[in-house]
């Protein structure tokens, strides 16, 4: 049974974070204010994590689901060594520092196109079949810009992309994926409040858009947040051409 009145914060609990339980609509009215009841009687965010864990460790939330138009697009920022790393993982024997070197091919204009398109071929095979990210779901957000150039074989993508997709950590390099619509098995849904995890319920926004930190990059100007689900896993040949790179924009 749900408490009979709203739970209140406990001091350890942000404001942010105690908002994003109580107003997701993509969670039940009962089970939000359990969990924000399981948390309030904790003394500190440790044990406040452990309890809001376990309460949701027992039920099975019902999908949010977000219908997608079949011809939509959907897409994914990867942090780069995270993606060599996966590559490495993929490939069972890998080193995620060759995958890195062999990467570096595909980023310099100078080296010819077929040595780097044979480049990406040997990419394509290791990850072939597999999911993008070894955990799922996965977060992605809605109708990525099409590619400006869909013969490159590496694009460049917003820098600002990272700081709009409100990233926990949005400095540094990433690799842009862009998949259709309808390569996403099981359909998409929006996020509740077990996505993010307790750890980023203080940077999350509930209602399946981003929240772009505050202070952003001068160079990306007023920056608005993007629509987002989670789905399961993709594989990564579903992919559209081409890959993406951004390096982040950067504070002063």
């Amino acid at each position: 049974m749900p408490p009979a009145s709203i739970p209140m914060r406990p001091s350890w609990l942000s404001a942010v974070a105690y908002r994003n339980i109580l107003n997701d609509k993509a969670t039940p009215k009962d089970h939000r204010l359990g969990a924000l009841a399981a948390i309030s009687i904790c003394r500190d965010a440790k044990s406040g994590k452990a309890a809001f864990d376990k309460y949701f460790s027992t039920l099975d939330l019902p999908p949010a689901s977000q219908d997608l138009s079949p011809d939509s697009t959907l897409g994914h920022l990867f942090f780069a060594r995270g993606f060599f790393k996966r590559v490495a993982e993929a490939l069972g024997s890998g080193d995620e520092d060759v995958v890195a070197e062999n990467f570096a091919i595909l980023r310099d204009e100078k080296i010819p196109r077929r040595e780097r398109r044979k480049v990406l071929k040997r990419l394509d095979r290791a990850m072939r079949g597999k999911p993008i990210r070894s955990s799922s779901p996965i977060w992605l957000y809605r109708d990525p810009p099409p590619s400006k150039d869909a013969t490159a074989i590496l694009e460049d993508v917003d820098t600002c992309l990272p700081w709009k997709l409100a990233l926990p950590h949005p400095a540094g390099e990433f690799l842009h994926f862009t998949f259709p619509a309808a390569s996403v098995a099981g359909g998409c849904r929006t996020p509740n409040c077990t996505d993010p995890g307790f750890d980023y319920l203080h940077i999350w926004k509930h209602g399946g858009k981003t929240n772009p930190p505050r202070p952003c990059p001068q160079s990306c100007g007023a920056v608005t947040g993007l629509k987002e689900v989670v789905a399961p896993s993709v594989t990564y040949e579903t992919r559209i051409e081409p890959l993406g790179y951004c390096l982040s924009a950067s504070l002063p």
